[in-house]
């Protein structure tokens, strides 16, 4: 298997710059922590909260924190077994030197992970990126199926319908605070939609196990996708991996697409390896569902308000709401 980087070749290692107080304790217990379990650190980079990218003396590593442990062992033992189907695609955890998978250091349980050079960064908006991570996709359902039977009790699973009418729950909830940031209309119509699609989702939802179930990756965004090279891509970060309809990660995969395509329904249809889910009306129904706007409002709300996200949220609401106007009636004469 090849070394796996989560940066792009021009990331250059660099030490963090010391500013006393906190920033010196966080560091300086990182250091502490891994030569304790015997990775011995040259130079460190905070790629985000939780995760790092490291100079040791075994080359360059990622180490992760989780808040809980459980999903860790599953998720190592699933991607062995895919890795004994000739899958070299994925990136899985790796020992410690002292023989753990994973260390615990105050309730923060991390995990080792390898380092691949990657050629640039991987995104949905190059037609080359979007064309080879559904052929990849592809690829690990088939093989994830194989396997899937050992782990299907292992993962948890879940309801797309349920997750997404929990999410309209708490943003309807959210109703009197979203009106400081946007108009009543916008928020009426991210409602009237949601509500369509989920009655739509229901009535077909016969339709949702189609492709079968299997270990489906969870969340299919590019960032969780590595360009290695013009031939090569590779999958990382399965933190979200369940048991489910397979059908779950091509929606989510075809709405982070819907974005750099103008919401195009039409464009959508045209990549051959997608195009045989159009006569799947379960798949159609869920690209009603305005999930970015939904999730992301939320989310900031839950995070707090910062004028940079926030004025690019906005932005993107208008758009969003725009585009879909054109999507639904593509969609609606299908169904």
């Amino acid at each position: 298997m090849n070394k796996i980087c989560l940066v792009c070749r021009t990331t250059k290692m660099m030490k963090i710059n010391h500013k006393g107080g906190k920033d010196d304790f966080v560091v300086n217990r990182l250091f502490l922590f891994c030569q304790k379990n015997g990775v011995y650190v040259n130079e460190t980079n905070m790629i985000k909260h939780s995760v790092y990218l490291l100079d040791t003396d075994r080359g360059l590593k990622i180490l992760k924190g989780y808040k809980r442990q459980e999903k860790i062992q599953r998720i190592y033992e699933f991607l062995n077994q895919m890795m004994d189907h000739s899958v070299n695609y994925v990136v899985n955890y790796e020992w410690f030197p002292t023989g753990e998978l994973v260390c615990e250091d105050e309730q923060v349980y991390w995990t080792l992970q390898p380092y691949v050079q990657c050629e640039r960064k991987f995104t949905y908006k190059k037609k080359k990126d979007r064309m080879d991570a559904i052929e990849l996709l592809h690829d690990y359902h088939d093989v994830s199926k194989k396997v899937s039977e050992d782990n299907r009790f292992s993962f948890d699973t879940y309801s797309l319908i349920q997750q997404w009418s929990q999410r309209l729950k708490v943003f309807q909830t959210n109703f009197p605070m979203l009106q400081m940031y946007m108009s009543t209309s916008q928020i009426m119509s991210i409602i009237s939609w949601s509500e369509q699609a989920l009655n739509y989702l229901k009535k077909y939802e016969k339709e949702e196990d189609e492709l079968g179930q299997a270990v489906i990756h969870g969340d299919v965004a590019s960032h969780n996708f590595l360009r290695v090279n013009d031939q090569q891509i590779m999958m990382i970060d399965f933190d979200l991996a369940s048991y489910a309809p397979v059908i779950y990660d091509y929606i989510q995969l075809a709405q982070r697409y819907l974005v750099y395509i103008n919401c195009s329904l039409k464009r959508l249809s045209s990549h051959p390896s997608l195009c045989y889910l159009f006569q799947n009306r379960f798949f159609l129904s869920a690209l009603l569902f305005p999930s970015h706007v939904v999730r992301e409002w939320n989310r900031l709300l839950i995070d707090g308000v910062t004028m940079e996200r926030l004025y690019r949220l906005q932005a993107f609401t208008t758009k969003d709401l725009y585009d879909r106007e054109h999507l639904a009636k593509s969609i609606l004469n299908e169904l």
